[in-house]
């Protein structure tokens, strides 16, 4: 729905590198600074990068429950993913955890359970 989230067309229709896209995203933060979606793009886009620290810090800065249980089950497996890369397993499987809550499907759980196991696994070793 482009009345949500305006200005992003070009960011989904861009075959840009992801840090050009951080760069529309940051264009259109400065117009609308808490535009959940551009705010979520430019977190992942930032996983992408392997600029995990920073991933994680806007990741964590945002709730998309209430516009859309999919993206707040992405949101918070996302910064599980970089959490999991941080070395920070324990804070990792809350993520992935949670993530049940937003989306509650077979392929969910069965994702969600082989990020349980390779934390716990990376834990031991």
């Amino acid at each position: 729905d482009s009345s949500r989230s305006p200005g992003l067309l070009p960011y989904f229709l861009s075959g840009e590198r992801d840090s050009v896209k951080i760069t529309m995203v940051d264009s259109l933060l400065e117009t609308a600074p808490d535009n959940p979606v551009a705010r979520y793009l430019k977190g992942k886009a930032l996983l992408r990068l392997d600029r995990t620290s920073e991933s994680v810090r806007l990741l964590d800065s945002l709730d998309m429950l209430p516009l859309d249980s999919y993206l707040e089950a992405q949101r918070l497996k996302a910064q599980g993913l970089a959490l999991y890369r941080l070395g920070r397993f324990q804070a990792a499987k809350e993520k992935f955890w949670l993530s049940l809550n937003a989306v509650q499907t077979d392929a969910a759980r069965d994702e969600v359970d082989d990020w349980i196991e390779r934390c716990d696994w990376m834990e031991r070793n």
